[in-house]
């Protein structure tokens, strides 16, 4: 619902004190964005994995490469299953974020558990306190934050990447400027991100958060009926149910599915039948490029996380 000027939006659905003016919650806004930089490309390095780089990390630590990368290469295999548990804690977590939803009378034990997934969950607005941005909240503003934030930490990774090929060309351009050719030459492609790499990192968050998109993309279709016989959106009291700007909303909650869920499927199964098609044509050796969609499941059941993925949906519509 709305909130006085001032406050924004908080859990259960209550108003919070922004303790800032509006220019200043826009300014951490940037601010935000900007940090988030450095942030994405740590998380495209460690999170980030294809057989590509691999294969240069090994070769980097034959050449006598920095000792980070022999590191590296020795315990990439312990990597990747930490990578692998540390996705599935969090998909879960945002599983229970959902279910949190659920008018329920939960055991206290229960609670503590479910109000720390509520934490890592996907209410942008929330989370960047949306609503201090503007005089004063709106249900229009909050759900228009909560459609296109995906779309802006994609934006962010983008950017990112070309950072990234524009700051490693830099740094070879000078090296070689001051004669070190031989350093200029060993320095290219060391800060440059494989873009199959920023795919894959992209594609990680985008199914660590799957649960909480669906559950976003659903809320606008969640309508409780009040004693005064009025249907309103149970998390926007001051939006009525089939009248007036509700059907804008309804229109951007069906884009939402179609851009972060039904299109997940999409590229999942695409993803991953190519990785049947590597394994069979690899002889079950290798799985070639888009690995990262079956990273750390058997071969046998490489399609596990299309399956998963189906349930959180089921459960987003229980709970709807």
């Amino acid at each position: 619902g709305l909130c006085q000027p001032g406050f924004y939006g908080g859990a259960d659905d209550e108003c919070l004190e922004c303790g800032m003016s509006v220019w200043d919650a826009q300014k951490s806004g940037l601010m935000t964005a900007l940090i988030m930089i450095p942030i994405v490309y740590a998380g495209v390095l460690v999170f980030g994995y294809d057989d590509q780089a691999a294969t240069r990390a090994r070769q980097l630590a034959l050449e006598g490469g920095a000792g980070w990368l022999n590191m590296y290469y020795r315990h990439r295999r312990s990597l990747q299953d930490i990578k692998g548990m540390a996705r599935l804690i969090f998909k879960y977590m945002q599983l229970l974020a959902v279910l949190s939803s659920l008018k329920v009378t939960w055991p206290e034990d229960t609670r503590v558990g479910l109000d720390w997934a509520e934490k890592v969950g996907i209410k942008f607005d929330r989370m960047f306190r949306a609503g201090c941005m503007q005089e004063q909240q709106t249900t229009s503003f909050v759900l228009l934050f909560q459609c296109i934030a995906p779309i802006g930490f994609l934006v962010i990774v983008l950017c990112t990447g070309v950072l990234a090929t524009v700051l490693d060309e830099v740094l070879y351009r000078i090296l070689k400027l001051l004669g070190l050719r031989a350093y200029a030459a060993n320095a290219r492609g060391s800060i440059r991100l494989n873009s199959m790499l920023v795919i894959t990192f992209a594609y990680m968050v985008w199914s660590c958060y799957f649960a909480g998109l669906v559950s976003n993309s659903f809320e606008v279709f969640i309508c409780k009926e009040n004693p005064n016989g009025i249907r309103t959106v149970a998390t926007h009291p001051d939006l009525i149910c089939g009248e007036g700007n509700w059907w804008f909303h309804a229109l951007g909650g069906i884009l939402s599915l179609l851009v972060y869920v039904v299109a997940w499927f999409v590229a999942s199964y695409i993803a991953v039948r190519q990785v049947a098609k590597t394994l069979k044509r690899k002889k079950f050796e290798v799985r070639g490029a888009f690995e990262f969609a079956v990273e750390c499941l058997r071969t046998s059941k490489i399609y596990w996380n299309i399956y998963a993925a189906g349930r959180d949906v089921l459960v987003s519509g229980v709970v709807a």
